[in-house]
């Protein structure tokens, strides 16, 4: 995703000393920033003696930050760890004022709320199934995780691991407020099938080197993965979001799963898709196409400073899609702005073996998270209740229950 007229949110905060707060400044604050045609809805929590930021629309949330003043008529936060401050007055009720970061001012404009998000999809006890800690290894990673076990499991019940997108996630790839492998493994289990999600390496209580990580990494700790449910389980597959339903893909041709659900995963080279991302982007900020042209080649070097970023990048799984052998369910959203529904469910249908058992489905109303969704843009994921259609999930139990009948 371009991170072009982007306010760059960092999820890493310090706490700070605070100066006493003024009564009517304290509460749940909300408003809309509107930052080079991108609308972002930023809220502050104010309380007592401290202050701390959410942008849902960026899935971040509890950036601690510092009051350096309090008063009615001059209100002032500091988020260092951001390098973004606010200055406002209460005016008729509203907090009004200016958001500053990165060199570029912002008027923000915010209104008390108490609004809680709703996510009706949440798991919630009593559950029909049992959970256990489990910890697997590969080579210097030590991966933690959920295994999830229907009722009265045994051998002969299909097991999924679940791998997630791109960048370190926790195990309920938690993102904008959702947790959707907590709501997959949910609905897995109380429809007999067990699940393995874990922490990716760097993330949660998972530990591993993260930096300059390969894609081919990411497949051995997913296949590490695969390795601690077949000390329980006879039929392991993959389920990955995605980055992770591409290493479905790698996994799959390797023989070391014996189905994949791949949502969306990528069908094509890695740098194709930014390209795709990047120009998508450029175009709904009203640039010609002579100026994305020439913008282009800056952004695209901006995201590849290192060799491993370009190594990574110049990833193919065509020919790991040639290779599969087994049972494939490939999904798209058609209104996913990350991952094109048309472009990679076409290369996936058009590469993957006449041989192969294979699954493919496109949802006409859904997102790259699998929600109904307006315009399919990042900015709404958050402000969707739903976390995943529930039509994905009941093909997702249909597919891998046809397979184990």
């Amino acid at each position: 995703m371009s991170t072009s007229g982007r306010i760059a949110i960092s999820m890493f905060g310090a706490i700070f000393f605070a100066l006493p707060l003024i009564g009517s400044v304290e509460g749940t604050w909300c408003g809309t920033l509107d930052a080079m045609g991108q609308k972002l809805q930023l809220v502050f929590h104010i309380k007592e003696d401290k202050c701390m930021l959410d942008s849902p629309d960026q899935g971040a949330f509890g950036i601690v930050g510092r009051i350096v003043s309090a008063k009615e008529m001059d209100t002032e936060l500091s988020f260092k760890a951001i390098g973004g401050t606010y200055s406002g007055k209460i005016e008729k009720g509203s907090l009004c004022g200016t958001w500053k970061q990165g060199g570029m001012s912002f008027p923000l404009n915010m209104k008390r709320t108490e609004k809680k998000i709703v996510r009706p999809q949440e798991p919630k006890p009593p559950f029909p199934y049992r959970t256990e800690d489990v910890v697997f290894t590969n080579a210097e990673a030590r991966l933690s995780g959920t295994l999830t076990l229907p009722k009265g499991f045994t051998r002969k019940t299909p097991a999924v691991v679940m791998v997630t997108g791109s960048g370190p996630q926790n195990r309920d790839e938690e993102l904008f407020g959702h947790r959707p492998f907590a709501v997959i493994a949910d609905f897995l289990a109380r429809h007999g099938i067990a699940s393995l999600r874990y922490d990716d390496r760097g993330c949660g209580k998972s530990v591993g080197k993260i930096k300059d990580i390969s894609i081919e990494n990411i497949a051995l700790d997913a296949e590490s993965g695969a390795d601690c449910l077949r000390s329980r389980f006879d039929h392991v597959g993959i389920l990955g979001h995605s980055e992770g339903g591409t290493v479905g893909f790698m996994l799959g041709r390797q023989g070391k799963v014996d189905f994949i659900v791949s949502l969306a995963g990528s069908s094509m080279k890695l740098k194709d898709v930014l390209d795709w991302q990047l120009r998508r982007k450029l175009k709904n900020l009203g640039r010609s196409k002579r100026q994305i042209e020439k913008e282009l080649p800056s952004l695209k070097r901006s995201f590849m400073k290192d060799d491993g970023i370009r190594r990574y990048m110049e990833y193919d799984s065509v020919q790991d899609i040639k290779g599969i052998r087994c049972p494939v369910f490939a999904l798209n959203g058609e209104r996913d702005t990350q991952v094109s529904a048309k472009d990679h469910l076409g290369i996936f249908k058009r590469n993957i073996s006449v041989d192969v058992k294979a699954k493919i489905k496109s949802y006409p109303e859904l997102n790259h998270m699998f929600q109904p969704c307006i315009t399919g843009e990042a900015n709404e994921y958050a402000q969707i209740e739903q976390t995943i259609s529930p039509e994905v999930l009941s093909d997702i139990v249909a597919f891998i229950k046809e397979l184990h009948e």
